[in-house]
């Protein structure tokens, strides 16, 4: 089966952002959470529309709350055209000792060489759980 240049590049470009390439994702990319952890202009852990800025911040605040670097890694990937859809486990090592594992469902749209759109679901429970509503930024 033959995989069009359209797909192939999208794949591409998710699995570049994935890995730590964050230039991948468009400055005006529409991003939606399941839970987004308050920081800046979000005042609570329901579900969110944000900015790249805001999505950084996130991944800067709860880095910042950890022995090691919070990784998310792709187990599973499928695209077709403009939309990729990967599913991925996350884990960081907490300076207070705990564990943060996390599953994940993301769904991409990609334009060109950059995602314009990002959907992410995730066990809002455990982000709470270890968290707290209000102890991220």
């Amino acid at each position: 089966m033959m995989v069009d240049d359209q797909t192939s590049r999208s794949r591409t470009t998710v699995l570049h952002f994935m890995a730590g390439d964050f230039d991948a994702l468009a400055d005006d990319a529409e991003i939606w959470l399941a839970a987004a952890l308050p920081v800046n202009h979000i005042d609570s852990t329901d579900a969110a529309v944000v900015t790249k800025a805001d999505l950084l911040a996130m991944m800067d605040s709860i880095n910042a709350q950890g022995r090691t670097r919070y990784r998310i890694t792709a187990t599973g990937v499928t695209a077709e055209g403009r939309r990729v859809a990967v599913e991925a486990e996350g884990h960081i090592e907490l300076l207070s000792g705990a564990s943060y594992p996390n599953k994940y469902h993301l769904l991409f749209e990609v334009e060109g060489d950059r995602i314009v759109a990002m959907r992410e679901y995730s066990d809002t429970r455990l982000i709470e759980r270890t968290f707290g509503p209000r102890s991220i930024g």
